[in-house]
């Protein structure tokens, strides 16, 4: 998360900040759900969630497509 943080994020400004806290979000939720014997959850926080993933991955799908073509 840090090397993502610094090299496209601040470096190269290749990604707005919004991305950084998604992956901050996704990362704190992965962490959550490993370390917690039980995590309960609701369908709006599932739904935002996949929502974000979503816009994630077509971002750095444009820039992968940008960059290698």
């Amino acid at each position: 998360m840090g090397w993502f943080n610094k090299k496209f994020i601040y470096e190269e400004k290749i990604f707005g900040e919004n991305l950084l806290e998604i992956y901050k979000k996704a990362f704190s939720r992965r962490l959550k759900s490993d370390y917690e014997a039980i995590l309960l959850t609701n369908k709006e926080e599932v739904e935002e969630s996949l929502t974000e993933a979503v816009f994630f991955i077509k971002e750095v799908k444009k820039f992968i497509k940008i960059s290698y073509s």
